[in-house]
């Protein structure tokens, strides 16, 4: 994929310039990626740091020794140093020297993806003023570019090929994790990961919003809440599907078209402009006329990008405004304890004056 890390790097330094920064550290390793494309180190945010210069529009990539090599070879542009440091030093201790070197006297940081120790380190022995900035990576990662929604799209593709080829083969007696362990085969096969942990939560279990697989056997008359994304490229996709195991109970059909009322109703709200708790009102009044609002326990959506959950969020508290070029779930669902779950998700492309269903061509409600 061919990313416009300069545009990226121009706009963040602009952002920063804005706010009185004279340097940016990105400890959010999701955040390094979007930046340089970084691979992703098997350490948590922290480990590996990415200090920016905005005067000179310059990095260094501060991380450890072992994991240089990979990074000179994988890393998508050439205004970054690489940095390691051994098993018998501190990666603060060469952030710190760094800072001292370069005279930094404002710095923005991820307030999220750092240590109060950190800070206070940094506050107290270079004399800077620390200052939250992690907004700003947030807001410009909400936005996404044609190669970035090119990139999301074939995510989705991978996603939805493994699980209509996945679904023709379950049967009565299948267990929810040779379910999963198919789907990520068939994921893995075409060259991604997985964007998180594979979701199949059969009967009682789908009343579980985060029911991951289990032993558990798919019997006759259940109903099976699938839900996985690919990642390919640095992208996700989240998808999820009902399975119907042959003759279910009217009242679950019933309410799968009330979710998928909800869905409908959803969609025609979004625009550019439009609050997400706006959307996310839209489908829990759907729900609400239909008595069982109370069954909907969690927020309507969330953006998807390098992250799987990531801005906005559609949710009755949320005050994120929709832009054009925003890429969000719609995933209404009901959980009924002990007996069963319904969820499905779309994911949605905001535009000027709607938006695109990007996971339409994969058909909702599987019947077995």
């Amino acid at each position: 994929m061919n990313f416009n890390y300069d545009l990226r790097w121009e706009r963040l330094i602009k952002a920063a310039g804005e706010i009185g920064l004279e340097a940016i550290l990105v400890s959010d390793p999701a955040d390094s990626f979007y930046l340089t494309g970084a691979p992703e180190p098997m350490y948590p945010s922290g480990r590996t740091m990415l200090l920016i210069n905005t005067d000179e529009k310059k990095g260094y990539m501060i991380l450890p020794l072992l994991e240089v090599e990979r990074m000179e070879d994988e890393i998508k542009i050439k205004n970054v140093d690489i940095i390691g440091y051994t098993p018998y030093e501190k990666g603060i201790d060469k952030l710190l020297n760094m800072l001292k070197d370069m005279g930094v006297k404002r710095l923005g940081v991820e307030e999220e993806h750092i240590s109060d120790k950190m800070v206070s380190d940094i506050a107290d022995k270079c004399k800077v003023e620390v200052k939250a900035a992690g907004f700003i990576l947030k807001e410009m990662r909400a936005v996404k570019d044609d190669a970035e929604v090119k990139a999301i799209k074939r995510a989705i593709e991978i996603t939805s090929k493994a699980i209509t080829t996945v679904v023709e083969d379950i049967k009565e007696g299948s267990t929810e994790a040779e379910i999963a362990a198919e789907l990520a085969r068939r994921i893995f096969q075409e060259g991604a990961r997985l964007a998180f942990d594979i979701i199949v939560a059969s009967g009682p279990r789908g009343a579980y919003p985060h029911g991951i697989y289990s032993c558990k056997k798919v019997r006759k008359g259940e109903a099976v809440v699938v839900d996985v994304g690919a990642r390919i490229n640095g992208y996700c996709a989240d998808t999820t599907r009902m399975i119907l195991m042959g003759k279910v109970e009217e009242e679950i059909r019933d309410h799968i078209s009330y979710v998928e009322e909800a869905i409908d109703e959803a969609i025609k709200s979004i625009r550019d402009g439009v609050r997400g708790r706006e959307v996310d009102e839209v489908a829990r009044e759907v729900l609400r006329k239909r008595g069982i609002a109370q069954y909907f326990t969690h927020s309507l959506g969330h953006g998807v990008g390098i992250e799987v959950h990531e801005g906005p969020t559609l949710g009755p508290t949320s005050e994120d405004v929709l832009k054009e070029g925003m890429i969000t779930t719609i995933e209404p669902g009901i959980y009924i304890k002990g007996r069963y779950g319904i969820r499905i998700e779309e994911m949605v492309l905001v535009t000027k004056r709607g938006c695109e269903v990007l996971t339409r061509g994969l058909s909702q409600v599987f019947d077995l």
